[in-house]
């Protein structure tokens, strides 16, 4: 199977090398990742940041010279997500100037940002043009060693766990469900249906209450095709594994989520600190950002601005809010932008028919995002995984079938997935 995969793949293509960097970087990770009371670090240190640097490099340099695949100047989502790329880019230029002592944390929490950013427009402007088979196999690929990496540090936060008789959380795989629409996406039949219920016990295993809320809501979108392809590929046994799972339920959710469900009885007899204490970094960050000067409330203070605002009053961290971190550090004018990219993708999910799964794909990829943004920080590596699902969604629109208005028909997407 894995040679079907391999074989057929075009590796002389910018989208292959993108993959590539991708899984040098997923591999890497895995090396020398070490488990701690928070969860568990990446490995591979000067080398995943050099890897990091380049995916960087890579996309925006194929983006601004390799013009043989133009981006259609109607992609709202491209140009909204370009304005802020650029934007970021003039700004944290010009603090780099001015300020030399920059905190190197805000330094990295720029790069991150820059990371799905320039993956993002990497993805849309590439893959609309490319042959979505290239893309499959390259996903499929990736989603097989995503998993591996995600089961990898599941474990090996959870032997560290019971050693050191702590209860924590796993931050590496918190965000297990952005890759839902790629399963989505790529597998197809039964193994579709078992890449989406292995994310379903990763994200139970990352033991975080915002991994498990991000799978509820994009399932939210997908369920009704999910249960009738769930149906379809098992057929009768599909009514026998439902009563195995019924009688059984006990069980499975205490071994799948108990220790989700102990951790959320853990912090609820701490005081709202023991929790990352969210609404009072919110707070805090307001208020700094409310007193500061017209100039910082309009651009922002910079990067890092916003660990800076909460550092007057608690300590050097960011809010774990994405919204109020971009406006602390880019202004009124980087939330705009980066609020609008959000909007465009509602938009573009609205300009399918109520029943298309694109439109269900978009609205989930959205409201996962928005969530994972009120709750987390903007800067998220992950994010990646929703920009490839949404390139990918390019690429069909573009070779699948010629959208118009009231004339779509469901029935050409749904046998290309």
């Amino acid at each position: 199977m894995l040679q079907n995969i391999i074989l057929p793949i075009n590796w002389k293509n910018p989208i292959t090398y993108y993959f590539i960097l991708l899984f040098a970087y997923i591999i890497n990770g895995m090396i020398g990742m070490e488990p701690g009371k928070s969860g568990t670090s990446e490995g591979g240190g000067i080398i995943n940041t050099i890897i990091s640097g380049s995916i960087i490099a890579f996309c925006t340099l194929t983006i601004i010279f390799h013009n043989k695949n133009k981006i259609n100047k109607k992609n709202s989502i491209y140009n909204a997500i370009l304005l802020l790329y650029i934007y970021i880019i003039v700004r944290m230029i010009i603090m780099y100037i001015t300020n030399l002592s920059i905190e190197a944390i805000a330094m990295r929490n720029t790069f991150t940002i820059l990371f799905w950013m320039t993956s993002f427009l990497f993805c849309l402007q590439k893959f609309r043009k490319e042959e979505k088979e290239t893309i499959s196999k390259l996903s499929k690929i990736l989603i097989i060693i995503t998993v591996i990496f995600y089961l990898y540090s599941a474990i090996k936060q959870k032997a560290y766990l019971q050693q050191s008789d702590i209860i924590g959380a796993n931050n590496v795989i918190g965000s297990a469900y952005m890759l839902v629409p790629i399963i989505w996406l790529i597998l197809k039949g039964k193994i579709k249906i078992y890449g989406y219920l292995l994310c379903l016990v990763i994200c139970a295993l990352s033991q975080k209450r915002q991994c498990l809320l991000g799978f509820i809501i994009v399932s939210i979108f997908i369920m009704k095709d999910f249960i009738k392809l769930y149906f379809k590929s098992f057929k009768i046994i599909a009514i026998i594994f439902l009563g195995i799972g019924f009688i059984f339920s006990q069980n499975i959710i205490n071994k799948v989520f108990g220790g989700l469900i102990e951790r959320q009885q853990h912090l609820s007899e701490k005081d709202e600190l023991a929790d990352s204490g969210r609404s009072l970094l919110w707070i805090a960050a307001i208020d700094e950002y409310t007193n500061a000067s017209f100039t910082n409330i309009i651009f922002g203070g910079g990067p890092g601005t916003s660990a800076y605002y909460i550092n007057q009053t608690f300590w050097y961290v960011y809010p774990h809010n994405g919204f109020i971190e971009v406006m602390c550090d880019y202004g009124i004018i980087g939330l705009y932008l980066y609020i609008s990219i959000f909007l465009k993708l509602l938009k573009k999910a609205f300009e399918y028919p109520r029943d298309s799964i694109i439109r269900k794909l978009l609205l989930g990829i959205t409201c996962t995002w928005i969530m994972s943004n009120i709750v987390s920080h903007a800067g998220r590596i992950w994010v990646i995984y929703l920009a490839i699902a949404v390139g990918y969604i390019e690429c069909i629109n573009n070779k699948n079938f010629k959208f118009k208005k009231n004339k779509y028909d469901n029935r050409l997407y749904n046998r290309s997935v």
